[in-house]
């Protein structure tokens, strides 16, 4: 699954936005789910988050075992992921409805961006997305610049 493009909603006061339809094909006829993980919130299909909280998990228990990070600390960070998840599912018209707990008074009312990040979409609210975008930008051109790409065959 591709999720990608970005999307300018309105998040109504209510909590209702409308999925864009590319994004709602992509996510038909499965479960989905919607978490605060910190920055934004993230809608994944269900088994994708599993997976994404499996394999942040064994990266955290390294720290652990690193002595980077505590237990404690690893336990907090995997138990707010799975206490924010929520089910979704959005309405015939595409419609989605935020969880009120999930709800912050920047966005609730507010403009915001649906990002496709590959295997979950992020919400920002807009504000908060462009100024972050304006300030990644010359690090990723730069990124982008420095890579060379191998010879592939076609076979690839």
């Amino acid at each position: 699954m591709q999720l990608s493009g970005q999307f300018e909603r309105t998040l109504d006061d209510k909590g209702r936005v409308v999925l864009p339809s590319r994004l709602r094909e992509l996510l038909e006829d499965r479960k989905i789910l919607i978490t605060d993980v910190g920055d934004r919130l993230s809608i994944w299909p269900t088994d994708e988050f599993e997976r994404f909280v499996d394999d942040l998990t064994e990266d955290l228990l390294a720290r652990v075992d690193s002595g980077e990070m505590d237990e404690a600390e690893l336990n907090d960070t995997i138990e707010y992921l799975w206490a924010g998840a929520q089910p979704i599912r959005p309405d015939q018209q595409g419609r989605m409805v935020i969880p009120e707990e999930l709800l912050t008074e920047e966005l609730r009312g507010a403009e915001v961006v649906l990002v496709g990040a590959r295997d979950h979409i992020n919400v920002f609210a807009a504000a908060e997305y462009f100024t972050r975008k304006q300030q990644l930008r010359p690090r990723v051109a730069g990124n982008v610049s420095q890579y060379r790409p191998r010879r592939r065959s076609r076979d690839d």
